[in-house]
């Protein structure tokens, strides 16, 4: 699970985890394929149904979580485009 409120992880998952030699910085990748959301009541999907409670977080963490995450992934599908991928998000 990443900490979306972690100010280096944006630029971390596009330069290493998506852009790196086993992404888009490979021949052989083209396409990413984003799947997981964050709810501003649920939390992360992908994840049991306890998950924000064995997190230990808020009502408040939750929602500056799930606004991280949008943010970030506006991000990942802006720089996705721009190293000329394609990403197709769930």
């Amino acid at each position: 699970m990443f900490d979306q409120r972690n100010s280096s992880l944006l630029a971390w998952l596009l330069d290493e985890y998506i852009g790196g030699p086993n992404g888009l910085g490979s021949d052989a990748v083209d396409f990413v394929f984003l799947d997981d959301q964050w709810s501003p009541t649920a939390g992360p999907s992908e994840v049991g149904p306890n998950a924000v409670a064995l997190m230990g977080l808020s009502k408040t963490d939750v929602q500056v979580l799930n606004a991280a995450y949008w943010k970030n992934m506006r991000g990942m599908q802006e720089g996705i485009v721009k190293m000329g991928g394609f990403e197709w998000h769930s």
